[in-house]
């Protein structure tokens, strides 16, 4: 057996990415704060911040019944900067007391009393930009609602701990540190600090520069502010619900004439198969004859196909999945009565619909028929557009069979005996199974293919009433 769709492949692949990415940036954190800090210890006091609040969130999100899914564990990872801030402010200041030649417990005291509602100030900043994310209405607050709070908590959690875990570990921990030349540690730290006196003296004749030239930054920051504003109305910076991933998997929609037959249908789809197995980049794939699924269209008609490719993992390849798909488009171009058109595979394992949808709506069938393939046509020939089709059909081709009633009656036959028999006669009828071992099988009853293969076949068909006549 080989398994030809796994949903759970890209919910598998987000997280361990997510966890890949929490892990990077408490390892990027603690890194910085050394250098900062220049102190193991005090780089250790305010990394414990980040597990202590991490881990309680966990309780409060059971209190919500959130789960570890992709967007509560991307605003976990999104927050580790967040979380340090408060612990950051608060040692800093501890640290500035011991300087001042206090003990450890008296500094911790002072320096968290002094510090304590600048930290409350900048918590509440970021709650009351997250909290206002989970909110919101609709489908973005359905999705955003869970990385709004877990973002909210994690982050007032964190100012707790730099109030009562952070002074506590500086009290016991904290020490002034004299950096040394003669280690390779102390030469790094001593760099740094030459770096960064030289960036904050540079950044002195900037300010003094600055303020020296105040009409000159003023113009010069609401010209910035002006032409930014401007990107969105001007086109420059486009708007879409959420950014299309490379997956890796796309659909090939199979359309051919109406009243094609199923067999031809086969033969084209296995001919959009040789080229799909043709290329390189792709793993595996499956067809489907007779039938057409998206994410909110399941079509089951004779002249349709489907072929959903699954390619290698992106790094493995030279080609993106849009230029696979453009690929193939132009290698099935040549064959006879074939449309094509191409939709990404969604997360939730159907084909994705058009990214462009227009709704043409009116009273008169004929007017909106004609107003829509005016409208195709002129999207067609708009640059940057692909694969434009519309959702209008002209109908299947049929036979219509118009009965005689009074002939129907003069020869003993009524109108639903007639039906039957062209029923039975050109679909077939299943009166019995036939039983082999444990399988059972249909015995269909219709005429030979030969006598109902054209349109005057329908007028030879015979019928029998109830005398049987």
């Amino acid at each position: 057996f080989t398994v030809a769709q796994d949903l759970t492949d890209f919910t598998r692949n987000s997280l361990s990415e997510v966890q890949r990415d929490l892990f990077l940036a408490i390892l990027m954190v603690a890194i910085v704060l050394f250098m900062f800090l220049h102190s193991a210890r005090n780089s250790l006091i305010v990394l414990l911040s980040i597990p202590t609040s991490l881990v309680s969130t966990l309780f409060f999100m059971w209190l919500f019944g959130y789960t570890l899914n992709l967007m509560s564990l991307m605003a976990l990872a999104l927050v580790i900067g967040i979380l340090v801030d408060d612990s950051i402010v608060v040692l800093e200041n501890i640290h500035r007391h011991l300087e001042k030649g206090e003990e450890p417990a008296t500094a911790a005291v002072n320096g968290r009393s002094e510090i304590g509602f600048a930290a409350i100030a900048i918590t509440l900043v970021d709650v009351v930009v997250f909290l206002p994310i989970s909110l919101v209405g609709g489908v973005v607050g359905r999705i955003f609602s869970e990385f709004g709070i877990t973002i909210v908590v994690s982050t007032l959690l964190s100012l707790f701990v730099s109030f009562t875990l952070t002074p506590m570990l500086a009290s016991k921990w904290s020490r002034l540190v004299e950096q040394s030349r003669e280690s390779w540690i102390g030469r790094l730290v001593l760099r740094f600090e030459q770096m960064q006196d030289n960036l904050a003296d540079g950044y002195k004749q900037a300010l003094a520069w600055a303020l020296d030239h105040r009409k000159t930054i003023l113009a010069v920051s609401g010209g910035l502010l002006a032409v930014s504003l401007s990107f969105v109305p001007l086109g420059l910076i486009g708007s879409e619900f959420m950014t299309d991933s490379d997956r890796g998997e796309f659909a090939v929609n199979i359309d051919l004439p109406l009243g094609t037959t199923i067999g031809k249908t086969d033969s084209t789809v296995k001919a959009v198969e040789r080229v799909v197995a043709a290329m390189p980049e792709v793993e595996r794939y499956l067809s489907t004859i007779g039938k057409q699924q998206s994410q909110w269209k399941n079509a089951d008609q004779s002249n349709l196909g489907q072929v959903q490719v699954k390619l290698t993992d992106k790094r493995k390849r030279s080609r993106s999945t849009q230029a696979v798909m453009m690929a193939i488009k132009e290698q099935t171009a040549d064959i006879p009565g074939l449309k094509t058109s191409f939709n990404t595979i969604s997360m939730w394992g159907a084909a994705n619909t058009a990214p462009v949808q227009i709704e043409i709506i009116g009273r008169d069938l004929d007017q909106v028929v004609r107003f829509s393939e005016s409208v195709a046509g002129i999207i067609a020939q708009t640059e940057g557009t692909a694969d434009v089709t519309t959702s209008w059909e002209e109908g299947k081709p049929e036979i219509k069979i118009e009965v005689d009633r009074e002939k129907c009656a003069r020869m003993g036959l009524t109108l639903g005996e007639v039906g039957l028999a062209v029923r039975t006669a050109i679909e077939g009828d299943i009166p019995t199974k036939y039983q082999e071992g444990d399988t059972e099988y249909d015995i269909r009853v219709v005429l030979n293919r030969s006598d109902r293969s054209r349109a005057q076949d329908v007028g030879s068909i015979t019928l029998i009433n109830h005398y049987g006549q």
